[in-house]
């Protein structure tokens, strides 16, 4: 269902959700790759980026909607709309890394506030 959302998005010119971040590092990488893409589906998974280059997936977390400042027991025992969002997200993520590790494939995770780093070592 997921895959067949995207292409529906694509086909009619949606634009996906970014954030001035995540422009900022699309732009940066399509300077430093040949074959940047964006918004690639793996697995049900909507990827941020995906280099052809050197076969790998990118994906620019938040901190605030990824969980990174809080535990699953924190979320749990919460009982906000929001919490339990972080929640499915945090549960999400793992099982993507998890998925990633198992198949073999390049999966770089970003944060927000690590950009720099980040970029830094990706254009090495």
């Amino acid at each position: 269902a997921h895959k067949k959302r995207i292409e529906s998005m694509r086909k009619k010119g949606v634009n996906f959700q970014s954030s001035k971040v995540e422009d900022r590092l699309f732009e940066i990488l399509k300077t430093a790759f040949k074959e940047v893409h964006r918004h690639v589906e793996i697995n049900g998974w909507d990827i941020d980026f995906y280099i052809e280059d050197n076969d790998t997936y990118i994906n620019m977390n938040g901190i605030y909607w990824h969980g990174r400042d809080v535990t699953n027991e924190q979320l749990t025992e919460s009982s906000t709309k929001q919490s339990k969002t972080i929640l499915g997200t945090k549960i999400r993520d793992d099982l993507r890394e998890k998925w990633f590790k198992e198949n073999k494939k390049k999966l770089v995770i970003i944060w927000e506030d690590e950009l720099d780093i980040a970029i830094e070592r990706l254009c090495k």
